[in-house]
């Protein structure tokens, strides 16, 4: 049975406001123990407030969600991620699977993509440093949480947590559809953290709850 660590990824309230750091202010309301920064532009590594940064050294650890590196310079974003990473107590830094990705004393972990597999696979048997970030949304509809779980269950660093219902991926934990859960009990042997990123809509800070309340019974189960 894992201890139960859940964050929330401000990826969550990108359709709520698209200032980063009001993003990240929303989760003084949520029981929370760490939260994921996630970055989908380049240009938001930089815009952290002294503010926001304090807040998130309130919490043990964090991790972050890395930009995509995709057209820009890769090796100033590592380092830019290497010194924010230290500044906000970050542990885990993810990434979707991408060929420049290389370890550079940095705590990297892929996330598993319907989009751009087999890469992910590619990437970790290339590099042994490499953690998994199992996103078990982008596993369901693959069809490959079974094998995910069984190759790389101990090089697991953090899951990503949302649920998908009919043809909708990235749904709230409480709207899954039947049999979701089926084949994640594994998981709860897992002390990392598990990372709530489904797709809220704005201002539903009770669904939230529910779902933050709902993972946290579901490890104990």
């Amino acid at each position: 049975m894992a201890k139960s660590i859940v964050f929330l990824s401000n990826i969550t309230f990108y359709t709520w406001d698209e200032d980063i750091n009001k993003q990240i202010r929303l989760f003084k309301q949520f029981d929370i123990d760490g939260v994921e920064v996630a970055f989908r532009k380049v240009e938001n590594l930089n815009k952290l407030t002294e503010e926001t940064k304090e807040f998130l050294r309130s919490f043990e650890f964090n991790s972050i969600h890395g930009p995509p590196l995709e057209d820009c310079n890769g090796n100033k974003i590592l380092e830019d991620l290497k010194k924010l990473a230290n500044e906000v107590n970050a542990k885990n830094i993810i990434f979707h699977p991408n060929k420049s990705l290389k370890n550079d004393n940095l705590d990297i972990c892929i996330e598993n993509q319907k989009e751009k597999e087999p890469l992910t696979k590619e990437l970790l048997e290339k590099n042994q440093k490499f953690k998994l970030c199992f996103d078990v949304s982008h596993s369901n509809t693959t069809g490959e949480t079974k094998e995910l779980l069984e190759k790389y269950f101990d090089r697991i660093a953090e899951v990503h947590f949302s649920a998908n219902s009919e043809n909708k991926r990235h749904v709230p934990l409480v709207n899954a559809k039947e049999g979701f859960f089926d084949d994640l009990d594994k998981l709860k042997k897992k002390d990392v953290p598990f990372v709530l990123e489904a797709k809220y809509p704005p201002n539903n800070i009770k669904l939230i709850k529910e779902d933050i309340e709902f993972v946290r019974k579901w490890l104990q189960k």
